[in-house]
């Protein structure tokens, strides 16, 4: 069963309720638990890109300033893994993997 709510209390008590109906013999599937999803990222996502961004700033910093240098201008970011890139990166490391099964064969 699948149930969309933004009444996540109501939601948890007909989990709990759940257990009631276990009790009186009704089998439920498995997997049957609860899981959220939060829908909302979007609406929070400039304050977290924010806040993470002062926060490497202020590693790097530290870092620099640890190593005697100095922090400079961004030269690239990226805010993770798109599933190309992912797919790209794995298809890559098999292909290093293969590579190096070839030359202990050839040796």
């Amino acid at each position: 069963m699948t149930l969309r709510t933004t009444d996540v209390k109501r939601a948890q008590a007909a989990v709990r309720h759940q257990f009631e109906l276990v009790r009186k013999g009704v089998v439920l599937e498995e997997g049957s638990g609860m899981a959220f999803t939060f829908t909302k990222l979007n609406d929070i996502k400039p304050h977290m890109v924010a806040e993470a961004t002062k926060e490497a700033r202020t590693a790097a910093e530290q870092f620099a300033k640890d190593s005697g240098t100095s922090v400079r201008t961004i030269k690239s970011a990226t805010q993770g893994y798109s599933l190309s890139r992912l797919a790209t990166a794995t298809r890559a490391a098999a292909g290093a993997r293969q590579t190096r099964r070839s030359r202990r064969c050839a040796s």
